[in-house]
């Protein structure tokens, strides 16, 4: 635990990933070393493998709030609600006094719509006093349903003044009171918080290696090797792959595509990108991913397609079609072309410079390190592009580029055209999306609860001055004038 321990302080999470994993597999009957690593494997948007080994430490210690309050958060990550939820109130239930438990399950009530219910577990204690962030951001997120919005920025203001606070839990803060100043028409002010919070946890984005990266995938898929390379043999139709940047539109599309009587969604599953970072270990060799995809074989693309499939199909026994929503499986589109030749991908298509600024104003997890950083945003855009560009050019796979835009105008039309391309017969359900009866478990929550609308169309131009950094960094022309506080 010792090693594992100095490397955290040291910020190189990685090696602590390495020595708690030591430790896990040497003394596998130990909570600790499990909890170790399930938190740090959480903290590099690992849930998955975290998951396994939160599970671990639950069992070996079943009465440790802290495991279940983790073991919530991960369930969470993974888009499981339900199990979320669970988790934390068995946190509570083992440490009332920890406001986190109660901030987390109001969290989720508030992911599934259930407003008044988080309302009554965040609003006594908070209007009594209680210090807690955890709790003063849910209270400031459901504040304007209730009035209470100039109210909870106060709280906000006076939260943040504290030098003590954790840097995410600053981060939350700045961002909700960023939202919250929008709302009051105050663009200023909301840019201003949302930078803070970005600055509160600054993350390495390595554009160089990044752009480097995307020239080893695109040269490992391109069409001289693509036509010496074996597809894999499943004819399943099963799987709509819902694809593109965060904040594109996946999760509208998703929504649409779940109502549908003969459609399911799985949501953002982690299978792809794991079967994508093994594959050397699966095939026993030593050159890395992507470069390894040489080495496939029939047999081991049959593997992988099952082992994809077979979870979808346990979990949706009825399903025509069932849509995984993992927006960066658009880096791996050239891995699924040969699992799954069959697939259908959805690509999901808004203005560059709306889905940037939409990423930068939320809060995304720590998987997304190009997120806080308006040059870094563009710079990561531009390789998404020139590797969608490739797909699209060399990939014998079904490709339907959806733009959000276009969506938004053309509902019906578009709508019609989505399910045509799945596969899937017409039916008018799937334009009240927003009544869907499913737990969404993504920073788009709540649009997808409400019928379409456009007013998040072209929202970057009420912020032009301060985004000099990243119209560059996209290609297009600065601004002139100074960029604001």
């Amino acid at each position: 635990m010792g090693l594992g321990g100095v490397a955290e302080a040291r910020g190189d999470a990685e090696a602590a990933i390495a020595a708690y994993r030591t430790v896990a597999t040497r003394w596998p009957d130990r909570a600790a070393g499990h909890l170790a690593l399930g938190r740090v494997l959480l903290s590099r948007s690992h849930s998955a493998d975290a998951l396994t080994h939160l599970r671990w430490a639950a069992e070996l210690a079943p009465d440790d709030a802290g495991v279940h309050l983790l073991l919530g958060l991960t369930h969470r990550d993974l888009g499981d609600l339900e199990a979320a939820l669970a988790a934390f109130e068995r946190a509570a239930g083992l440490d009332p006094k920890d406001p986190r438990a109660r901030a987390e399950r109001a969290g989720i009530l508030l992911m599934r719509g259930e407003h008044d219910t988080a309302w009554a577990l965040v609003a006594p204690p908070v209007e009594k006093g209680d210090p807690s962030p955890d709790l003063a951001a849910v209270y400031a997120e459901l504040s304007p349903r209730h009035g209470k919005a100039p109210e909870a920025a106060a709280l906000l203001e006076r939260r943040l003044a504290d030098r003590r606070l954790a840097p995410v839990l600053r981060a939350r803060l700045h961002h909700v009171l960023g939202d919250l100043r929008a709302r009051e028409g105050d663009d200023e002010a909301a840019f201003a918080h949302h930078r803070r919070a970005n600055e509160a946890r600054p993350a390495a984005f390595d554009a160089v290696a990044h752009a480097a990266w995307t020239d080893r995938m695109i040269g490992a898929f391109d069409p001289a090797r693509l036509a010496r390379l074996p597809k894999g043999s499943s004819t399943s139709p099963l799987p709509v792959f819902v694809v593109g940047m965060p904040r594109s539109g996946t999760s509208l599309v998703e929504q649409i595509l779940a109502r549908h009587p003969e459609a399911a969604a799985a949501g953002e599953l982690p299978a792809v990108q794991l079967a994508a970072h093994a594959l050397p270990r699966t095939l026993g060799v030593r050159e890395p991913y992507p470069e390894c995809v040489a080495d496939l074989d029939r047999h081991t693309l049959d593997r992988l397609a099952e082992d994809y499939l077979g979870p979808l199909r346990r979990r949706f026994p009825e399903a025509r079609r069932v849509t995984d929503k993992m927006p960066q499986n658009f880096l791996h589109l050239g891995l699924i072309a040969l699992m799954l030749p069959r697939a259908r991908v959805v690509h999901c298509v808004r203005d560059p410079v709306d889905t940037c600024l939409s990423i930068y104003f939320t809060m995304l997890s720590e998987g997304h390190p190009y997120a806080r950083d308006l040059t870094a945003l563009g710079l990561y855009y531009r390789q998404y592009e020139r590797l969608m560009a490739h797909w699209t050019a060399v990939l014998d796979v079904a490709l339907l580029t959806l733009r959000y835009e276009d969506l938004v105008a053309r509902q019906e039309e578009k709508t019609r055209e989505l399910l045509e391309f799945a596969g899937l017969r017409w039916d008018p359900a799937c334009l009240s999306f927003h009544e869907a009866d499913r737990d969404v478990g993504t920073a788009s929550f709540d649009q997808v609860r409400r019928p379409i609308y456009n007013t998040s169309v072209g929202r970057w131009k009420r912020y032009e001055r301060q985004l000099g950094p990243l119209l560059e960094a996209l290609g297009r022309a600065a601004p002139a004038g100074p960029a604001g506080p």
